[in-house]
């Protein structure tokens, strides 16, 4: 017979079923926030380069007297263009390549080109530098919205979604900050309501008794 202490010994090496389910839970909310605040700053950063460079335009002028102001306008216009011009197509490639892979890669390519528009000695390579940028955060957007989707259950989507739309939105020049604020309380408002409030519904003769 089994003495009293190899019998406690063996009663405490059982795993204990709530715990390692509370363990778990843990595990699952860790890796969810970290995936919320990756993919938060990522798409804060590919929508405040829409804007920045607008506020250092002057200062840019200082430091390239010789360039006309049509050459220095494409720092701003060029990351615009090439951004809007690959959402679709990387969009597309985040669910054939993977959307991890894309975004880190969008990352990459977003920390090259900001490096190179902080070293470029002329406006060439710092419009140059503003495509790369451009590309990046165009990989960067749509994976990073991919990412979030699939790591938060259905019921808590349209609150993280609206969150993440407060980060992603586009952040205008210094002026209008207060406009900014209120403006981001929209996704946000949009979010709450969709989940706390009843659906509307889709045949408005329903509500009108037709």
């Amino acid at each position: 017979m089994a003495s009293a202490a190899q019998v406690c010994a063996e009663l405490g090496s059982v795993p204990d079923p709530a715990a390692e389910a509370s363990a778990a839970i843990g595990s699952m909310a860790r890796r969810r926030n970290l995936v919320f605040v990756v993919t938060a700053l990522g798409a804060f950063m590919a929508s405040l380069d829409l804007s920045i460079v607008n506020v250092a335009f002057p200062a840019l002028e200082h430091s390239f007297p010789h360039d006309s102001r049509a050459s220095l306008a494409w720092v701003i216009t060029g990351y615009s263009i090439v951004f809007a011009s690959l959402l679709v197509t990387a969009g597309r490639s985040a669910d054939r390549l993977g959307r991890r892979r894309l975004f880190f890669i969008g990352l990459g390519i977003f920390t090259v080109g900001s490096a190179l528009c902080g070293l470029a000695p002329s406006v060439d390579l710092l419009v140059a530098g503003r495509f790369i940028q451009g590309s990046g955060a165009a990989a960067m957007l749509p994976a990073s919205l991919g990412l979030l989707l699939g790591a938060f259950p259905s019921e808590r989507r349209s609150q993280v979604v609206a969150l993440w739309g407060v980060a992603s939105a586009p952040w205008p020049s210094p002026p209008d900050r207060r406009s900014a604020a209120f403006l981001s309380l929209g996704p946000v408002g949009g979010g709450c309501s969709s989940s706390t409030c009843p659906s509307v519904p889709s045949d408005i003769s329903s509500v009108a008794g037709y």
